[in-house]
């Protein structure tokens, strides 16, 4: 066997140090990652969401036990998930006719997830269920009953740039004193998908969606039942470019169809409106449109 020379003995040496350096380097930021990111457990560890938020810190997880919360959460800004653990049918954020149940007010990203909950008797100005300023959070698998707004978004209401995500979300029986009887959005730029919205009021324009300037997508929504002055599914105002594939907006109790002001560009495709006083109001539908009973 070769002798190993002292410096060849050193060079190798350095290299194995090297290794287990970097390797010991990797541990330690796979342990940090791991312990960053917490699981916050509500009622277990906090009696209510609102305080298991104000404990948590960017990149966390509120898991959410069956119950009722009387309560009004504000993320405060973090990116962290709030999640019902059993689903809307268990677990319900209730506003007591008296409030807000959650607000996105500090700038919060696609990463503040709120999930699961039913959302009901919240009251407000604007957004009786969800208030959102210049945030763009993610809404997913929510329910939102019988909210209510003095002015405009029954349920939710996003304005000032903001830009929220929502999916697999129903709308029932929620009303707003002038526009947008489940949704309302005011310069902002949202996307609606997946979603239910039915039994929706508003006085003026909207009983299920409103909105006005700024954009918004949505698809594969169902609108049924929902009653305005105007646009009882869908009323679109002020230059808003919007996207509307694969809805159906039927049967409203009161006003029009699908209705635009025509001051911006609507593009509408695979569509139905049907049963309204008029479907498509200063609307073109586009490829595969019908005006049909879908049943």
């Amino acid at each position: 066997m070769r002798p190993v020379r002292l410096a060849e003995f050193s060079v190798r040496l350095r290299m194995a140090l090297r290794f287990l350096l970097f390797r010991s380097a990797c541990v330690i930021m796979l342990t940090c990652s791991s312990i960053g990111a917490a699981v916050i457990h509500v009622p277990a560890d906090y009696a209510t969401i609102d305080e298991a938020v104000i404990a948590s810190v960017e990149g966390d997880s509120v898991l959410v036990g069956p119950g009722t919360y009387a309560e009004r959460i504000n993320f405060r800004g973090k990116g962290i998930v709030v999640e019902a653990t059993e689903g809307p049918a268990v677990t319900v954020i209730d506003g007591e006719g008296m409030r807000a149940c959650a607000v996105f007010w500090n700038g919060e990203g696609r990463n503040a997830r709120l999930s699961g909950f039913t959302l009901t008797d919240g009251w407000n100005t604007d957004g009786g269920a969800i208030h959102i300023n210049a945030a763009s959070p993610t809404l997913e698998g929510l329910v939102f009953r019988q909210n209510s707004a003095a002015g405009t978004g029954g349920a939710v209401y996003a304005v000032s740039a903001a830009a929220p995500w929502i999916e697999n979300c129903t709308f029932e029986g929620n009303d707003a004193g002038a526009q947008g009887g489940a949704l309302a959005a005011l310069g902002a730029d949202v996307v609606l998908r997946r979603s239910v919205v039915q039994g929706n009021t508003a006085a003026l324009g909207g009983g299920g969606v409103w909105a006005s300037g700024g954009s918004i997508d949505i698809v594969n929504v169902t609108c049924t039942g929902n009653g305005a002055e105007v646009g009882a599914p869908v009323a679109l105002e002020d230059g808003i470019q919007a996207v509307i594939r694969n809805v159906i907006a039927v049967s409203s109790v009161t006003g029009s169809g699908v209705w635009s002001d025509d001051s911006g560009l609507v593009t509408v495709s695979y569509s139905d409106a049907w049963a309204n006083s008029g479907n498509w109001i200063n609307i073109t539908p586009g490829v595969g449109c019908i005006s049909e009973n879908p049943l």
